[in-house]
Formats: structure tokens, C-alpha cells, sequence
């Protein structure tokens, strides 16, 4: 069992969870991919001694790497329901499927996802994970895809665009009468789609086009 850093992971796990139960997901793991971006760095000078000169190391800055907090391996039964095969047409918004892999192919069904909170604010992971993830993709070809999960309100979230795991929408209740909401209420403020809704949807967009 992982011990999640977050609500936003934890309940990302969750929707995984849900989509291996069904099919659309093989295996996946937390922090388990680690890409090393750049070895640390010193510079050699020398000092002088009593009798004869020395030689000495000045760190410059230490070694760079890059961990992805979820990897997602599926199955072909996902194409372009959840991750987009970039070969193959689609009827649909590209921005309808919501993850991509970690290459611009189908060698690999890989999907690596950095999972950030619907308001990031100025924390030090939100400000280097850009400037990391662009290293990555231009040195060794490998995309990590940011993925806000999660927020109560109407906003641009993953649960929001897709759909909602059972397990969050049974959490997300109130456990007691408050002013304004009854116990056992939601307290998610938007269309909750459950995966065989979200599915549904999906099945008529395609029918459509």
C-alpha cells in the first residue's frame, strides 16, 4: 500500500484503480520512473599549503532528476478513450482524451503524470517541474504529462472532464448537518459522471461522428 504525499494522489489512485478494475489499465506504480537529467557538477582549484600546493573540489550544483509520481501502463482497450493514439483518427476534441503517452507512438502503452492540485500557488515542485519536463522531452524524448485530478468546484479537472471514481464521490459526503447541507450530501459542486456514464458519453460522441 503507497502513502500518498496528497489528497489530489491518493484520490488519483483511486481513478486508476477504477480503470484497472475494468480493463482499461494494466499495471501501475507511484514513483517508480526516474529520469536523471543532469550528473551534479564541480569545479577543481587549488589551495595554498605550508609546503606545496593543493588541489581542491568546489561544488558547483548537485545532480538533476525528474520523478514521475504515477505510471500508467494500458491496454489497448483505452485507445483514444484515455490515452490518444496520435496514429489513429478520431472523431472527437483531441482534449476529450485525457492522457498521453510517454513517446508520440504506440511502442510503448506508457503514460508518466506529474499530479498537481487544482490552485498549485508558487510551491518549488510547481516552478522546476516546466523547466524539468522540457529537459526531459528534449534530451531524452520522454514526455510527463501534468494532471490536475481533483477539485469540489466546476473547474478544469480530470474528475470534471471525465469522470469521478465511486470511491471519491462516497468520501466526498458531508458526515454531519451543517447550516447549509444535510448528512450524507454531496459536496461536489459539479455533473458527477461515474465511469459507465463518462463510457456512455464517449460511446455516443463516437456514434455521432
Amino acid at each position: 500500500m503507497y502513502k500518498y504525499k496528497s489528497e489530489d494522489e491518493e484520490y488519483f489512485s483511486y481513478y486508476c484503480d477504477e480503470l484497472k478494475a475494468q480493463g482499461f489499465i494494466k499495471e501501475f506504480g507511484y514513483e517508480v520512473s526516474k529520469f536523471d537529467l543532469s550528473p551534479k557538477y564541480s569545479r577543481s582549484y587549488l589551495k595554498a599549503g605550508k609546503r606545496k600546493e593543493l588541489h581542491k573540489e568546489e561544488h558547483i550544483y548537485k545532480s538533476s532528476s525528474i520523478t514521475a509520481d504515477f505510471t500508467i501502463i494500458w491496454t489497448k482497450k483505452a485507445e483514444n478513450i484515455f490515452y490518444l493514439n496520435p496514429l489513429k483518427p478520431i472523431h472527437g476534441n483531441v482534449k476529450d482524451i485525457p492522457f498521453r503517452l510517454v513517446r508520440n507512438t504506440t511502442a510503448d502503452l506508457i503514460s508518466c503524470i506529474e499530479v498537481k492540485p487544482i490552485y498549485e500557488g508558487s510551491i518549488s515542485s510547481s516552478i522546476s517541474f516546466p523547466l524539468k519536463m522540457k529537459q526531459l522531452q528534449y534530451q531524452i524524448g520522454i514526455y510527463i504529462q501534468k494532471i490536475k485530478p481533483f477539485s469540489r468546484k466546476d473547474e478544469d479537472c480530470l474528475f470534471q472532464k471525465s469522470f469521478t471514481p465511486l470511491k471519491v464521490i462516497a468520501l466526498e459526503k458531508y458526515k454531519r448537518d451543517t447550516n447549509t447541507n444535510s448528512k450524507g450530501d454531496s459536496k461536489l459542486r459539479y455533473k458527477v459522471r461515474t465511469l459507465e456514464v463518462f463510457l456512455r458519453d464517449t460511446a455516443l460522441k463516437e456514434n455521432k461522428g
